[in-house]
């Protein structure tokens, strides 16, 4: 009984901090109280088992290998974990027709920016006038070719060829160039 009641108390505080408490701190304070409770349960790990470690010497002839085993892991899942993100299922796994991370990420990018309504559209009052005066600004710098329509580069000069190198290349599989970005 003497166990049992202060486990108990121990769990249901726990309880009350996890779900009342924690997930109102920012993000901060829950890595420095993360960082915390991680030293204090290793520091009360250790010296409820000293005598066990201390008496355990097995593995202190592998102790010089630990760091290297560490590093090697490290690069095994991070390469992993690279090959997952830009190859995706389909290069390890011939069933899977699965697209990627990246091909996920691009396709929905490209589906809300076609899904995106233009600035003319919004009813707010302030871009209301903010669009009014942007369009005021066309009219005052080049006002023939904003009325004609033919050249929408700003630009007043007729027949303005610009080159294949300048401009901007389009991206892929999103059908539009990086400059209507």
């Amino acid at each position: 009984m003497e166990l049992f009641l202060p486990s108990i108390m121990i769990i249901l505080l726990s309880a009350f901090f996890i779900f009342m408490i924690l997930p109102r701190m920012g993000s901060t304070i829950l890595l420095v109280t993360s960082i915390l409770a991680l030293f204090l349960v290793g520091y009360n790990h250790y010296s409820m088992f000293y005598d066990e470690y201390r008496l355990s010497t097995w593995q202190q002839g592998i102790s010089a290998y630990a760091p290297w085993l560490v590093v090697l892991l490290s690069f095994i899942f991070l390469a992993a974990s690279m090959q997952h993100i830009f190859a995706g299922p389909a290069n390890y796994s011939s069933s899977s027709a699965e697209p990627s991370i990246v091909e996920q990420i691009s396709e929905s990018v490209s589906d809300s920016i076609k899904n995106m309504p233009s600035a003319e559209t919004a009813t707010n009052v302030v871009t209301a006038a903010v669009n009014n005066a942007i369009n005021s600004a066309k009219n005052l710098v080049s006002p023939e070719t904003n009325k004609s329509g033919n050249n929408k580069s700003g630009n007043n000069k007729p027949n303005n060829n610009r080159s294949k190198k300048n401009e901007s290349p389009y991206i892929p599989g999103l059908q539009y160039k990086s400059s209507e970005v």
